[in-house]
């Protein structure tokens, strides 16, 4: 039976991990929000996810903590906080566990240009093979969450996570409660 913990590592796991980094594009002026500028952005951010989509592939945990912004901080939906040092806690464990992801997307719901962030209302879904009691186990995972991306040199990086809506979690076909 799984306990409490591991189901909360689970739903945890799944919201904060297919996510990454882009090229930072120009800083965004205040004001009234350019439709090709949100398009280039959002291009970015997409280019983004599909890089951290294959980092996670590849067990690549350097890339993976690299695209974290050193400022990155979450709000639980228990209201409890990560870190940046908690989140590469979270992609180690994950790595070590996941034997071989099926299927990822993030789909980008809305977004908008703040201070020269991006604020994106991102759909996540991941259905992996994953190690649970010493098993291999089929867990699929969704979540919907609010990002905050911050434009950096080395390119887009994760500011912030917020707002986890929608969530759910299967495993080998049976929701968990």
């Amino acid at each position: 039976m799984m306990r409490t913990s591991k189901i909360a590592t689970l739903a945890l796991a799944c919201a904060l991990c297919v996510t990454g980094c882009a090229p930072a594009p120009a800083a965004t002026p205040v004001g009234k929000p350019d439709t090709a500028r949100l398009g280039q952005v959002r291009r970015q951010l997409e280019e983004t996810f599909a890089r951290r989509m294959q980092a996670y592939r590849m067990k690549d945990y350097a890339t993976l903590v690299a695209q974290i912004s050193p400022d990155y901080s979450a709000v639980r939906p228990d209201g409890s906080r990560m870190t940046r040092d908690d989140l590469a806690g979270y992609i180690r464990q994950n790595l070590d566990r996941w034997v071989r992801i099926l299927r990822q997307s993030n789909v980008i719901e809305s977004l908008r240009l703040e201070n020269g962030n991006a604020i994106a209302d991102v759909r996540q879904s991941l259905s992996r093979i994953q190690i649970i009691d010493g098993r291999e186990a089929t867990v699929e995972s969704r979540v919907l969450q609010t990002e905050t991306w911050t434009p950096t040199s080395q390119g887009w990086k994760l500011l912030a996570v917020r707002d986890e809506r929608d969530q759910s979690v299967m495993v080998n076909g049976k929701p968990l409660r």
